[in-house]
Formats: C-alpha cells, sequence, structure tokens
C-alpha cells in the first residue's frame, strides 16, 4: 500500500475520534462553565440546540484499519495510545486547574520579544545587512509609553545612518503618518536606535486598535525599511487586587477584584508559582459574565494539582491574561489588564482542604473510546 495511502486512511482514524471528543454536544460543559459560589455565569451568545453524532462506528474504523499494513498499524496504535496517556494525565484534574508538567511551556515574554522582527535585506555597499525592529510589548493600554527599537547589523561604525519612524493606522495602506520620528542611533558593536513615544500622542484624534511603526533606515544612501505592529486600547477591565485566598472544600479560592469597565463575558488565566523559587506550578482559568463596576471573579486550584506538586505555598500569582470576548456585532475579543504584574498568595497545609480525587466520567467515556482505538489499530 502507498505511503499517501497510509496516511489518509490514519487521518480517516484520528479525525474520527476528534470529531467525537470535540463535539459540544458530546463533550457537555465543562466545569469551567458552571457556577460558583461567587460568580455567576452564564453561555455567550449559545447557539441553537445541535443533534449530537453518532460516535464513530467501529466497524467502519476496522474496516480502514485492515486495509493498512501492519508497520504503518503499529505506529498508528502507537500515537493513539500517547494521545490517550497525555489525556487521561490532564483528565485527572479540572480544566480550570491543570499541573504545569513543562516549565517552559510557560510563556513568558522578555521586553521587545514578542513583537520583535528581523529581516536580512541585500545592500550595494554592504552585500546584506539585518535591520530588526521592535516595541517593548503588543498590547499597550491607555497611558502607557511606547518604547521603540531599530537594531542594524553588518554595517561599520564610520557608516552614515539615519532612523526615521513612523506611526500609521495598521489596516490602510497609503494612511497618512499620525506621528513621525527622527531616531538618535549609536553604534556598539551594531547600530542600535531607541526612542519612546510618549502616552500623550495616544490622547489626540480617534486612533484604531492596532497601529503600524514604519522604520526608514538610511545607510550610505540606500534606504531600508521594515515594519511591525502594536495594539494601543483601553482595557475592558483591570484587576485591581485580590481578597484573601482560602481553602474552600477541595480547592484554594483566589478571588480577584476586576473593576469591569464594559460589562461582558470575560475570561481570565494565570499561573500559580511557587513563591520561594519561581517554579510554575498551576495554570489556572476561569470565565463568567460580569456587569460594570467592582466585580470579583475566583481562580480555584484543586487540592489534586496542589498535591501533585507537591507544593502547600506559599504562593506568587503571575502572567495575569484577562480578555472581554467579542459579542453580537462585535469584531473582536477586547483585552483587560493588572495593576500589578504579580501577586502573593497565601499557602495552606494540605489538611485544610477536602482531600476529594476529581474525576469527570466524560473525560472517562472519551478516554475510554481512544484506548478502544489504539487496541483495534493495534490488533493483528
Amino acid at each position: 500500500m502507498s505511503k499517501p495511502l497510509i496516511l489518509i486512511l490514519s487521518a480517516i482514524v484520528i479525525c474520527a475520534w476528534v470529531i467525537w471528543f470535540a463535539w459540544p454536544d458530546a463533550g457537555g460543559a465543562s466545569d469551567a462553565h458552571k457556577n460558583t459560589n461567587n460568580e455567576q455565569t452564564t453561555p455567550l451568545n449559545a447557539p441553537l440546540p445541535t443533534p449530537a453524532p453518532n460516535k464513530p462506528s467501529p466497524e467502519l474504523t476496522t474496516q480502514l484499519i485492515a486495509q493498512v499494513d501492519e508497520p504503518a498499524l503499529a505506529t498508528l496504535a502507537t500515537q493513539i495510545s500517547d494521545i490517550a496517556d497525555a489525556f487521561s494525565q490532564q483528565s485527572q484534574f479540572p480544566l480550570e486547574s491543570q499541573p504545569v508538567l513543562h516549565p517552559e511551556q510557560v510563556v513568558v515574554y522578555e521586553p521587545f520579544a514578542e513583537t520583535w522582527t528581523e529581516f536580512s535585506l541585500p545592500s550595494q555597499a554592504y552585500g546584506e545587512i539585518k535591520l530588526a525592529l521592535a516595541t517593548d510589548e503588543y498590547q499597550y493600554f491607555t497611558g502607557q509609553d511606547v518604547e521603540v527599537l531599530v537594531q542594524i547589523a553588518g554595517v561599520p561604525s564610520d557608516a552614515d545612518v539615519d532612523v526615521s519612524v513612523e506611526m500609521v493606522e495598521s489596516d490602510s495602506a497609503n494612511a497618512a503618518a499620525i506621528e513621525t520620528i527622527d531616531v538618535e542611533s549609536n553604534f556598539s558593536g551594531q547600530w542600535e536606535a531607541n526612542e519612546t513615544i510618549p502616552a500623550s500622542t495616544f490622547e489626540y484624534g480617534s486612533l484604531p486598535e492596532e497601529l503600524q511603526l514604519n522604520a526608514y533606515v538610511t545607510v550610505d544612501n540606500e534606504v531600508f525599511f521594515s515594519s511591525s505592529v502594536f495594539k494601543y486600547t483601553q482595557p475592558s477591565a483591570t484587576v485591581t487586587g485580590l481578597d484573601n485566598p482560602n481553602p474552600n472544600n477541595e480547592y484554594l479560592d483566589i478571588p480577584l477584584n476586576v473593576d469591569v469597565h464594559k460589562s461582558g463575558y470575560f475570561y481570565v488565566s494565570a499561573v500559580l508559582y511557587d513563591q520561594n523559587n519561581d517554579t510554575p506550578l498551576i495554570q489556572l482559568q476561569q470565565e463568567a459574565r460580569l456587569s460594570s463596576g467592582s466585580q470579583e471573579i475566583v481562580l480555584k486550584a484543586h487540592i489534586q494539582a496542589l498535591k501533585f506538586k507537591g507544593n502547600e505555598g506559599p504562593y506568587r500569582l503571575s502572567n495575569i491574561r484577562l480578555k472581554r470576548g467579542a459579542e453580537e456585532g462585535e469584531q473582536f475579543d477586547q483585552a483587560g489588564n493588572s495593576e500589578a504584574k504579580s501577586y502573593e498568595v497565601e499557602g495552606f497545609g494540605f489538611d485544610r482542604y477536602e482531600d476529594k480525587t476529581f474525576f469527570d466520567p466524560l473525560a472517562a467515556e472519551r478516554e475510554s473510546f481512544l484506548r478502544q482505538l489504539g487496541s483495534i489499530s493495534g490488533a493483528n
């Protein structure tokens, strides 16, 4: 059997279980969508009920697999088994309280890293130069300055270098510059130019949420160009602090105080760290419909996740991400912010919690289906 056909048949089998697990009516509501004692959650633009599909037919699956040779079947069985193992590991804990298994998966951008663009450009005088452009963040909020960095590599220190940066609307090809800045450059191993666009620049007029920076670099009468985009908006809501964390049955409740500027359905995520050694422990997330004004949304760390990491605290809550989901007639989600980058969270002994094992019957059914697929594809 040809390799393309093997890949197609394998894809059909994988797609069968993906459809079964990903279909909303088959999976049911997650715990993250259920009410808590501290917040009211309601569906956002709930769709009309759709009949749930039938489970993928084992007979059809068997027929497809029978057409694939044994080496390909063995590979497929291993892949499905690995997927089932990963799913089993994840389903031991609530979706809103997942242990961090690999610290490198927690992405924390250093300044300028998120928006960094770098291009190698041909040069008549120097063969090739590298031009990089970035802002220190991608998402800015009202009142923040914007830091701009331009780097030029492959150009000697005695070259004549001029740098100009203009800010334009990102969705308009021929938009007039909102702001143009001549940036002073200096040489220290390579040419570099830094400039600050003050917050006052964004106070006048009606600017779009997404803006573009165009950098024009002239090197000995050769002109080079690069661009980068960023967002500058009003926050939809602001995390202003924490109420006292406390053990609540099998959860550590971490109440966030939120000043909601525009009512809507909000999603919040954060990472719970070990306060002493800065190790990421648990990825937390929650969602709720919040009205305007001072509100509260509660992140919940499950005792089994805390015990899995073997950490009773104290903790630090960081990597806080908040957004308001786009509603009917709105095109984009709207980001929120936090007054502080992190907050200290008190720790408690494990004996202060109810030691309940988390169990999701729907997840168990899905895992069973995965195991069945693996056993069929691995059969002789």
